[in-house]
């Protein structure tokens, strides 16, 4: 069965923590290329802009996970 682009988006969206900020970044960067309708976007144009609003949103505070309590395992 063929995945169609919401089946992809969904997928993006529902699997690990919702609330991670990598998952907000990227929905923010896809919809401003949406906005300015683009298409096709090379992959190192992908990353330039994914860093650029990823490190905005840590350095404003916003956590990789907001879970309180929640411990991170020692690798």
């Amino acid at each position: 069965m063929p995945l169609n682009n919401q089946d992809y988006w969904t997928a993006l969206i529902l699997y690990g923590r919702n609330q991670s900020t990598y998952k907000m970044a990227l929905g923010k960067i896809l919809l401003n290329y949406s906005q300015v309708n683009r298409e096709k976007v090379s992959m190192n144009e992908l990353a330039e802009d994914f860093f650029n609003v990823y490190s905005v949103r840590v350095k404003n505070g916003k956590p990789q996970g907001a879970t309180l309590g929640r411990k991170r395992s020692k690798r």
